[in-house]
């Protein structure tokens, strides 16, 4: 792993953003983030092994970013873990490598958000942006929520985006972020784990999401904030075996935050995936991992698989669910 420090000015919000082979789409990331809140966010950049030609140390010199490589690609998972343990500020936003920042003061507003409930995973709204950075068709996303139909083997605990505008309270509660733009203290992270465990792409939102409210927190909507995001297909994605991984993830969220008889009707569900047969495989080689974040679950989660399940139909049901949950005694919803 190679690195460079800049020396940032202190900045209570850190951008991580993980990539490989982005080129020109990530120099229009930063100097986004640059153009609109200037030095206020310390840029932390995680080369997942590009191998474009790229000069990537001239651009963090440019925009002043902290630059770590990593010879092997690893995926964005363990890249953002990384991030998020190197941060030196108290909060951190997850951000991909292709996107674009409507809002001037769009970071003191996730600050703001964050320091009215610290206990929280926060997403922006998402708006959907084609290859040439411009609208794309489809409305924006207000979050999401987890598909639980066992019918669907295909999209079977896999977010789901919620269209429809969220303005009820400043920051409504929701099941899960979505749309990249994911935002939280680092303390919080780490207490309910993060990523760790999960492959190279694809999970991250079902996985940490879930863990934010069963740890006693939830997650919320930064609805006064819109950031865009290039959707690509997933050839289009710089990694590898993404298919096969992704599958391993939902393996593991099923394995880890919910009980053996729903863990064994899912695993049944997958199996008539086309890559199941190597994603289980991969699963039985980290058995005792997988057993360890269990674990890890079982003795530090408030709250079991349960009361994110009712949640979530809740929101499903009516689109809000402030009046199913109430509010946390001293947090305003």
């Amino acid at each position: 792993m190679e690195s460079s420090f800049p020396q940032p000015g202190p900045c209570e919000l850190t951008a991580v953003i993980t990539f490989r082979n982005e080129g020109q789409l990530l120099w229009d990331t930063v100097q986004g983030i640059r153009s609109t809140a200037g030095n206020n966010v310390a840029v932390h950049l995680i080369d997942d092994g590009s191998d474009d030609g790229y000069d990537y140390p001239m651009l963090a010199r440019r925009f002043d970013c902290q630059l770590d490589r990593f010879e092997t690609p690893r995926g964005p998972a363990a890249n953002r873990n990384f991030g998020v343990d190197a941060a030196r500020s108290p909060y951190v936003i997850c951000l991909d490598a292709h996107m674009r920042f409507y809002t001037p003061d769009w970071a003191e507003r996730v600050v703001r958000a964050i320091n009215q409930d610290p206990r929280a995973l926060y997403c922006t709204v998402s708006r959907p942006l084609n290859l040439q950075a411009e609208r794309a068709s489809g409305a924006d996303g207000y979050g999401a929520s987890l598909n639980t139909d066992t019918q669907d083997s295909k999209g079977l605990l896999v977010p789901q985006w919620n269209v429809a505008p969220l303005v009820h309270t400043p920051y409504p509660r929701i099941p899960l972020p979505l749309g990249a733009t994911y935002a939280f203290t680092t303390h919080f992270f780490q207490e309910i784990g993060g990523y760790v465990g999960l492959q190279q792409y694809g999970g991250e939102e079902a996985f940490a999401g879930m863990k934010a409210w069963m740890f006693g927190g939830s997650c919320r909507l930064i609805h006064d904030v819109t950031i865009g995001h290039i959707y690509r297909d997933v050839a289009q994605r710089p990694w590898t075996n993404t298919n096969s991984c992704y599958f391993f993830n939902r393996l593991l969220l099923a394995a880890t935050l919910f009980g053996e008889d729903r863990f064994q009707h899912f695993q049944h569900t997958f199996a008539r995936l086309p890559d199941y047969s190597l994603a289980v495989r991969e699963f039985r080689r980290h058995e005792a991992f997988i057993h360890n974040i269990k674990q890890f679950v079982k003795e530090h989660a408030s709250f079991p698989s349960e009361y994110f399940l009712a949640l979530n139909a809740a929101f499903k049901q009516t689109g809000n669910i402030e009046s199913y949950l109430g509010a946390p005694e001293g947090v305003a919803v």
